[in-house]
């Protein structure tokens, strides 16, 4: 390995641990570290809410949010006490057996990165679906349901939402 690669495996690896510190070690989430890449599992006190860039932009100030590749998003929410809402056209929900790809991960779509990075407390799901309504304008496609169907190549999600992209 010469000498810039091995700068750059360093780099990388005090990155991961920069995330795992301040995600994990604080008591905050459980982390799985894979391949040099650091996943979130979804489930109680977090989901996913997926949603095209283009539609996810219009809401980046008010959310935790991940830049998963150039055209998807994804908001960190918490899921709890609320049912699945009626989502915009564009979004789908990620939430118990999912994992999501934290920065510094690199999927096959490239590399992740924070948008906005969390604070102590997520916001509910509800909220962000209905800030997404707001600012959209789009039309609702019915309620997230659970299925397999277009699930992105770095979820491990036996729940993603019917209406993820194909």
């Amino acid at each position: 390995m010469d000498d810039t690669a091995a700068c750059a495996a360093t780099r990388h690896a005090n990155q991961v641990h920069a995330v795992v510190e301040r995600l994990a070690l604080r008591g905050r989430w459980t982390l799985v570290l894979s391949g040099g890449n650091v996943h979130l599992p979804t489930g109680p006190g977090v989901a996913g809410l997926l949603a095209d860039a283009r539609l996810a932009c219009r809401v980046r100030a008010d959310v935790p949010a991940l830049a998963l590749s150039p055209t998807l998003w994804a908001f960190l929410v918490d899921p709890a006490g609320t049912p699945p809402p009626v989502l915009p056209a564009g979004a789908w929900l990620l939430d118990r057996g999912a994992c999501l790809p934290l920065p510094p991960s690199v999927t096959a779509e490239g590399p992740v990165r924070w948008v906005r990075e969390p604070r102590d407390v997520l916001p509910r799901l509800d909220a962000v679906v209905g800030l997404l309504h707001e600012r959209s304008g789009a039309a609702a496609v019915g309620p997230a349901a659970v299925g397999v169907a277009g699930q992105p190549s770095w979820s491990s999600s036996r729940n993603a939402s019917a209406n993820a992209p194909r």
